[in-house]
């Protein structure tokens, strides 16, 4: 009787300290838009980006993460490139991330909504977490792994909820999506010219700033462009 007492006492101990944890929930999907391949690579034609079968981690490339100087709105690039999630990140229970996961659903090839856990001190998702402020981006290969792949991009956006909260309890929530306002990777932030997507940004009346990323980065289309084709 002692050694099951023993036992269950452990247990609800060891339940009451996972409820206890400190955790970080970011939520973040494509919103309306749909990422395709440079179209370079298919003769000028638009070709979504690979969201592999119906299982999640096996399509292009998406790594959630961030640069380590990116902590203002000066430029969101600043410093070195930290995985999140996807290949080569820390978070070994997050590394297969890509296009076309939805949790247990099939999002479809260009699309994506994924919801991750990071808990402080955790081997598997607590790693490599940054300080609070930091501006988090998305990472876009156009292969199923990094080095198959040959073309690549960042998007990351100044608004508020882009924004990495410390882990807490109860849980520290995180969402965003790539219908907030968004900045991309480009030559003149420091992307590789022989890497880069070509980008469109869609934007009632395209700023200067916006005019400047033209040609440079992922190209994405909306949705009621492709419906209205």
């Amino acid at each position: 009787m002692i050694k099951k007492l023993a036992i269950s006492t452990l247990c609800l101990a060891a339940t009451l300290q996972g409820l206890r944890a400190d955790t970080t929930n970011v939520s973040t999907d494509s919103g309306d838009f749909q990422i395709f391949d440079n179209p370079s690579l298919h003769g000028g034609a638009d070709v979504a980006l690979t969201g592999g079968t119906t299982a999640d981690g096996d399509g292009a490339v998406l790594q959630l993460g961030y640069y380590t100087g990116a902590t203002n709105t000066s430029n969101n690039f600043t410093g070195t490139w930290v995985p999140l999630t996807g290949e080569t990140s820390l978070n070994t229970a997050y590394n297969h991330s890509s296009i076309g996961d939805r949790n247990a659903f099939f999002s479809g090839d260009g699309t994506f909504a994924l919801s991750f856990n990071f808990t402080a001190g955790d081997a598997t998702t607590g790693n490599s977490l940054p300080p609070a402020g930091t501006i988090l981006s998305i990472r876009f290969y156009n292969r199923t792994t990094i080095a198959a792949s040959s073309f690549y991009n960042v998007v990351s956006s100044d608004a508020a909820n882009w924004k990495w909260s410390s882990p807490g309890t109860p849980t520290a929530s995180v969402s965003f999506s790539l219908n907030d306002p968004l900045e991309w990777l480009s030559v003149s932030l420091g992307q590789a010219a022989n890497t880069a997507f070509h980008t469109t940004i869609p934007t009632a009346v395209p700023e200067p700033a916006s005019l400047a990323l033209l040609g440079c980065g992922l190209l994405l289309v909306p949705v009621a462009r492709r419906l209205k084709r």
